[in-house]
């Protein structure tokens, strides 16, 4: 808080004055344990770990997109456009690459309700503004190759 920079002096000055909750803390860890999980293609871990996170912080909206992604792959379109819909109304979103991703769970969304046209403009936008996320960029390029389905839901257990 008092070093040179003036613009790192003005961040550090805020956080000391408005401390971060424990609970937002240990969100913001389990978000970086479901980034790794994801990226090693442990997705049923960042699933739980974007779950957790938004129960801890529910402003979250990154967790809130994880969450969403899972609640489309598994057919529970109507929880995931909430959370698709709400990021779609913020201005400024943090980090920036939350945005495509909501645009392309918009488009998948789309997609699994008929909506064909409007989806394949979703993906488009994607496709125009992936801030540097191949996962992205990859999963639009399929999606204007074919709709978006859910995955088929596994039997009860029992």
């Amino acid at each position: 808080a008092d070093g040179p920079d003036r613009g790192l002096r003005k961040q550090a000055q805020e956080a000391v004055a408005r401390p971060m909750p424990p609970d937002e803390v240990r969100a913001l860890h389990l978000i970086a344990d479901a980034r790794r999980a994801r990226e090693a293609g442990r997705d049923g871990d960042a699933v739980d770990a974007y779950r957790e996170a938004l129960r801890l912080w529910p402003r979250s909206r990154e967790a809130a997109l994880g969450v969403a992604e899972d609640d489309l792959r598994h057919g529970r379109e109507e929880a995931a456009r909430r959370a698709i819909d709400d990021l779609g109304r913020e201005r400024d979103v943090e980090p920036a690459w939350l945005r495509p991703w909501s645009w392309l769970l918009r488009a998948e969304a789309l997609d699994v309700s008929g909506e064909r046209a409007e989806a394949l403009e979703q993906y488009r936008r994607v496709l125009a503004d992936p801030h540097g996320r191949e996962e992205l960029e990859e999963r639009a390029r399929e999606g204007l190759r074919r709709p978006f389905t859910p995955a088929p839901s596994p039997p009860p257990v029992g």
